[in-house]
């Protein structure tokens, strides 16, 4: 009889260690996950917000660096030379904005095409696809038509509408597309401000 009194208060004492130590193992094992989950979503939505701002900088970097030889080979600005300190003619705008262009582009579409990349981890999939696209159908074309015109030896009487088309189009629809673009990011992030 004592032998199963001892299975039985054995029992006993296994369902009272069961029925309350294991809710609380478990509650505990998922109070800590839950703890890592909002710390991994933190440094999440921390690194979305960074790539926003880095992405957007660089961005408008290049944009800036674009229109400055479109901008000062227009034929108001084409004439125009300068002169430096000691009186001497200086290089005209158009040919410190064009040399400057050929210089820092690549690095700039490096670093855009670097962000982009990184995005693909912290982005919506439809969203890495227009960042993708304005890379490659936007910002590679107008390098290309850029550079081109450039080589083939800057601003002339004839290529006149071109730069103009160029440029407007670089000032007006490109400035445009960047804002649609990191403000549709932003706002698939839920990163943007919304009125309450």
């Amino acid at each position: 009889m004592s032998r199963l009194v001892e299975s039985l208060i054995l029992l006993a004492a296994t369902a009272l260690v069961s029925g309350l130590l294991a809710p609380f193992v478990v509650n505990r094992i998922q109070v800590a996950n839950r703890k890592r989950l909002k710390a991994r979503q933190s440094k999440i939505i921390e690194e979305q917000g960074a790539l926003i701002q880095r992405l957007s900088g660089v961005l408008w970097e290049f944009q800036l660096t674009l229109i400055a030889p479109l901008y000062y080979g227009q034929p108001t600005f084409r004439a125009s030379r300068v002169l430096s300190s000691s009186g001497q003619p200086h290089a005209s705008p158009y040919q410190d904005a064009a040399a400057h262009y050929l210089a820092n582009s690549g690095r700039l579409l490096g670093s855009i095409r670097a962000e982009i990349g990184g995005a693909v981890r912290l982005v919506p999939a439809d969203q890495w696809i227009i960042l993708k696209e304005l890379y490659y159908n936007e910002l590679l074309r107008l390098d290309l038509q850029v550079t081109q015109l450039i080589l083939n030896g800057g601003p002339t009487e004839d290529n006149t509408k071109e730069w103009m088309k160029e440029c407007s189009y670089v000032l007006r629809d490109l400035a445009v597309i960047l804002d649609k673009t990191v403000d549709g990011l932003a706002a698939s992030l839920g990163l943007k401000y919304r009125t309450p």
